[in-house]
């Protein structure tokens, strides 16, 4: 009796287990491929106008393949880019460093930084400035 209990719960664990990998597997597989973003972000010349001013929206690619990020997708920081369809909106939300690095920006935001970025005083760094 103990046995056919014991089996039971297993079964249920492997079945949550494959839902869950599955789940993974297609959120993975909808998700926008960097290559899609460097189609368009891969020019030099893309610009888009932010605060009355011309800023570029050029990505290099050696930069990011050099740096500690290089293992993530474009969407994983920048989730509103994650479309169905490109192009995606032309303004995104800022991206929240603090979604992955907690502590950081617990430090960030308790430091002269972090008060001075939500004062939006005049040259009030951010995470990008730095790092």
């Amino acid at each position: 009796m103990m046995f056919k209990k014991e089996v039971g719960i297993y079964m249920a664990h492997f079945k949550l287990l494959v839902i869950m990998v599955v789940i993974f597997i297609a959120g993975s597989l909808l998700a926008i491929e960097n290559e899609e973003c460097y189609e368009c972000h891969s020019d030099p010349e893309l610009t888009a106008e932010r605060n009355n001013r011309e800023v570029s929206m050029f990505v290099d690619n050696k930069k990011i393949m050099n740096s500690i990020h290089k293992e993530l997708d474009c969407v994983a920081c920048h989730v509103e880019a994650d479309v169905e369809e490109l192009p995606h909106e032309e303004v995104l939300d800022q991206v929240n460093c603090g979604d992955c690095h907690e502590e950081a920006q617990e430090k960030f935001d308790s430091g002269i930084h972090g008060w001075a970025l939500s004062k939006k005083m005049n040259y009030a760094p951010t995470c990008k400035e730095c790092h």
